[in-house]
């Protein structure tokens, strides 16, 4: 695809996760647009494994299979997928999407703006001073400023540290303690983002790694 005699790669489209069935989980683009997990793994990935799909990594119960993938994957990687709601019958069929909206959609705002960024710095300079200017109390901003920062102490930055010991949730058990995960992907955080938005908002909204459900919301 070309705009304005500059190519568009093929790597602005990717998976959106929906019943995890059509996507494998570590060949196929789906956490963002231009990386496969087996290409970032820290250990071997066996042969076998590299043509399963997403589906086969969420536990009966609907959260993730850590055992399966946490010790093959940088900390970094593992924060991101705990972004990302697990696949689920009720999110529907996988589908390829473009990767530069959060609806997946192609829009030619989004593509001019694919072009216009050269780099991920660009994009947090831009969140930052969105949260610096953003217009309420104090407090909140300066919070913001943190997440923005990712400087919040959650669990896993205090094993990070060397604070604490355990990187896990208190309160639901889900082994990295992000701070995505305190904000938006933890149960009790998700009931109450529920209540606040309809269910088709919901399935783009949990798909947004950190800095791009910021600038999405604020």
């Amino acid at each position: 695809m070309r705009i304005c005699g500059c190519k568009l790669s093929v790597i602005s489209i990717k998976w959106q996760i929906g019943d995890g069935f059509s996507v494998k989980f570590w060949t196929d683009p789906w956490l963002t647009v231009d990386v496969r997990l087996l290409d970032v793994a820290v250990s071997p990935v066996l042969t076998d494994m590299h043509d399963t799909y997403v589906a086969s990594f969420v536990t009966k119960s609907g959260g993730w299979r850590w055992d399966l993938f946490h010790h093959l994957l940088p900390p970094s990687v593992c924060l991101t997928i705990a972004g990302f709601h697990p696949p689920s019958l009720h999110l529907g069929k996988d589908k390829i999407v473009w990767g530069h909206e959060s609806n997946g959609k192609f829009s030619s705002s989004s593509a001019y703006r694919r072009l216009r960024v050269s780099s991920s710095s660009s994009n947090q300079d831009t969140l930052w001073s969105t949260v610096w200017h953003w217009h309420g109390p104090q407090r909140i901003r300066a919070f913001m400023w943190l997440v923005a920062h990712d400087a919040l102490l959650t669990n896993w930055k205090r094993c990070y540290r060397h604070l604490a010991s355990d990187s896990s949730c208190a309160r639901c058990g889900m082994p990295i303690e992000s701070a995505l995960h305190v904000l938006r992907d933890c149960p009790h955080a998700r009931r109450i983002w529920e209540k606040c938005h309809t269910s088709r908002f919901i399935s783009d909204f949990y798909h947004l790694n950190l800095l791009a459900w910021l600038q999405q919301n604020l």
